[in-house]
This record gives structure tokens, C-alpha cells and sequence, in this order.
């Protein structure tokens, strides 16, 4: 069997286990992991800079590649809310902590999407939860974050 007749079949395989649910379209396109890192690193920086629309698109981007990767939809989640979107936001967040229930920073970005879309309950929940799950090193300024907008959660 030649090289071109092994490749074409472990890419025929790569593909049958994404329309499986088995790999993701970047595993499926054979896009280098490094570059995804990169794009992650520039959506980053375009939230950084007030860039949100375009860090909007490089997240949406990039939860296509990778949906199972709980950084690309907090990055969205954030970039959504910084563009007057909160309720959709909140959705997209939800996606995120539907993958990792135990993500402190987008438990508290949620909080901030559901004040901004009048959902004060329920962001009064989100901030408490913060608090609470927010004591390691690491997560200590969500935690503080959570507290001053407990405040903004009284109906």
C-alpha cells in the first residue's frame, strides 16, 4: 500500500470519528494544536484591547474546532457580554460550565451576564457560588469580583 492510500484511509478513519462524535473538527482537519493555542492567545488580547466583535468571531471560531474546550466559550461568553449581549451570553456560558461545572471564572462572568440581563436571582446564586468555590490562589479574584457584584443582585 503506498503512502498516499495509508493517509487517505487514517484520514477516512479521522474522519468517521468526527462525524461520530468521537474527535473534534480541528482533530478532524488535522490542525496543529499550537495554532489553536494561538488563536486562543489572539482572541485574548482582542478582549484586552476593546477588540470584542472581532474576539467574538475568533471564539466562535474556535468553538467550532474544539466545542470541548471550556476556554473558547468563557472567551465567547465574555466577548458576548462585552457586546451588549448578555442574555445570549449566558446561554454561552452555560455551554462552558456544562463542561466544567467547576470553572470559577465562567460561574462569575455568568453572574455578570444575568445582571446585565435582569436575571438578579439567579445571578445572586452565581455570585454566591463564586464566593464560596472561589478560595484557591488562582481564583481568588472572582471571588472578590463576585462580592462587589452582590450588590448589583438586590430586585
Amino acid at each position: 500500500m503506498s503512502f498516499d492510500d495509508e493517509f487517505e484511509q487514517s484520514l477516512e478513519a479521522l474522519r468517521k470519528e468526527f462525524r461520530e462524535g468521537r474527535a473534534t473538527l480541528a482533530e478532524a482537519t488535522l490542525l496543529d494544536p499550537a495554532s489553536l493555542e494561538a488563536a486562543y492567545a489572539t482572541g485574548l488580547k482582542m478582549l484586552q484591547m476593546n477588540k470584542d466583535e472581532a474576539a467574538v468571531s475568533m471564539f466562535s471560531v474556535l468553538t467550532v474546532l474544539d466545542c470541548f474546550d471550556v476556554r473558547y466559550w468563557r472567551g465567547l461568553g465574555l466577548g458576548l457580554y462585552k457586546t451588549q449581549r448578555a442574555r445570549l451570553a449566558c446561554t454561552v456560558l452555560e455551554a462552558a460550565l456544562a463542561l466544567d461545572e467547576d470553572d470559577v471564572a465562567s460561574h462569575c462572568y455568568r453572574a455578570e451576564s444575568l445582571i446585565a440581563a435582569k436575571r438578579l436571582q439567579e445571578a445572586h446564586q452565581e455570585c454566591e457560588w463564586v464566593i464560596a468555590h472561589g478560595k484557591a490562589r488562582s481564583d481568588a479574584p472572582f471571588a472578590a469580583r463576585a462580592k462587589a457584584l452582590l450588590r448589583y443582585t438586590k430586585a
